[in-house]
């Protein structure tokens, strides 16, 4: 009889040392989870989701936390009304900075880049820390998913290729307006033919009481507000509706002379207030080549140039 005990005891203990994990994750979460490993596996993860124990649950939470990761059991909430007006690139932004708790062992990061934007997904809110987090441009998403499996990753090299303005020079006047208007619209471009061009916008509205501009390239957006204390300068597109950079702090401040420039080179578009590399994104992500100001409550001098350039390298 003892011999029989002593086999269950046995057999017992093999179970309680059994490396079986597991996880409870509701169906709202399961994609963004396989995506999570999916992503990191290219980027040298080596882990699958059999791997952990944790779990994913919708709950409510307090201010402005959207989700919570709790080190003690490994569970992941998601506020549930929180969550349902995210984009769906914010809620993969969301889903991945948790899991980048849990799973990996990420603390808050709090740092920025030049212009402000965030330096990676990990970034929290302590002390009211902000910074520019752009969802929709896939070089971007892809540096941010590189610095979160790997924290240690340097800036990326395009982030820094073309921040000075004198990178490039123009090498032939495609059009050239200087006038006092209210609204300037130019319809029927066609900027293909172009492989590098630069649109400078100027603005010389030191007499009067206009402290907003902005201009479109196609669906494209650049606008500035030099007084402001808060968002000052902001990149977007109307069509659809996305933001792609938005100064947080007001740090970036210039004068009431204000030139806003659109670059294309190659594939990407570069932005400068005057003459001040702001940020950059993805050629693919803009729609159509009209152009327009803001429409300006009275008449102000405005300079339009779009040079064709070249590369300084």
């Amino acid at each position: 009889m003892k011999k029989y005990s002593l086999y269950i005891v046995i057999i017992i203990l093999l179970y309680g040392c059994s490396d079986d994990k597991a996880q409870v994750i509701p169906n709202e979460f399961r994609g963004y989870v396989d995506m999570f490993f999916d992503e990191g596996n290219q980027r040298g993860f080596n882990k699958s989701i059999d791997d952990f124990d944790f779990n994913i649950q919708f709950g409510s939470l307090d201010g402005m936390m959207y989700g919570q990761c709790s080190f003690e059991n490994n569970t992941i909430t998601i506020d549930r009304e929180k969550w349902e007006i995210l984009s769906e690139e914010q809620r993969v932004w969301l889903i991945f900075h948790e899991l980048g708790h849990c799973l990996l062992g990420r603390q808050h990061k709090n740092r920025i880049l030049d212009n402000g934007e965030c330096i990676s997904i990990m970034k929290g809110v302590e002390r009211n820390f902000t910074c520019s987090f752009n969802y929709y441009s896939e070089k971007w998403w892809s540096y941010y998913l590189d610095e979160l499996f790997d924290s240690k990753i340097q800036i990326p090299y395009w982030y820094k290729e073309y921040m000075d303005y004198n990178s490039a020079l123009p090498i032939n006047t495609i059009l050239n307006i200087d006038s006092t208007l209210n609204y300037l619209e130019i319809n029927n471009l066609d900027l293909s033919q172009y492989p590098n061009y630069s649109i400078d916008f100027k603005f010389n509205n030191h007499d009067t009481k206009n402290t907003f501009v902005e201009f479109y390239l196609g669906n494209i957006g650049l606008s500035d507000c030099d007084i402001c204390t808060g968002p000052n300068v902001n990149i977007h597109s109307d069509i659809p509706n996305r933001n792609f950079f938005t100064s947080l702090d007001g740090e970036i401040k210039f004068n009431n002379d204000i030139k806003l420039t659109i670059r294309k080179i190659g594939d990407e578009l570069y932005f400068y207030v005057n003459e001040r590399f702001i940020h950059t994104i993805e050629d693919s992500l803009r729609k159509g080549d009209d152009i327009r100001s803001f429409r300006f409550s009275e008449p102000i001098q405005i300079e339009l140039k779009i040079n064709e350039i070249g590369i300084n390298n």
